[in-house]
């Protein structure tokens, strides 16, 4: 879905990841000025869904935290690990994700 949307955004043109991420990133800023987090937060939902990557899942934990929302985080790494598998790139989500219980 996120990324038919940006499809047409961008006039129907097949976009490099690195442009699809800055747009997101732009379209969740666009949200949270004005205070719509829930609607920054299905952003960030359908990003981890077009474009799974460690970096994605952190970045949507690390959004979740901005907001006081610790348990979401939590639940962020917990299903970054479950989707992508347990493999070298997940250890720094586990660890990310153990920092929080401290």
């Amino acid at each position: 879905m996120l990324m038919d949307v940006m499809f047409h955004i961008h006039g129907g043109t097949t976009l490099k990841t690195s442009t699809l991420i800055g747009s997101t990133t732009a379209w969740v800023q666009m949200e949270l000025r004005y205070s719509e987090v829930d609607r920054a937060r299905n952003i960030y939902e359908r990003y981890v869904q077009c474009l799974p990557s460690v970096k994605a899942w952190v970045r949507y934990a690390k959004f979740e935290m901005k907001n006081g929302q610790v348990g979401l985080a939590r639940q962020c790494y917990e299903r970054a690990v479950g989707e992508m598998g347990e493999d070298a790139q997940t250890v720094s989500i586990w660890s990310l994700c153990f920092t929080i219980t401290l």
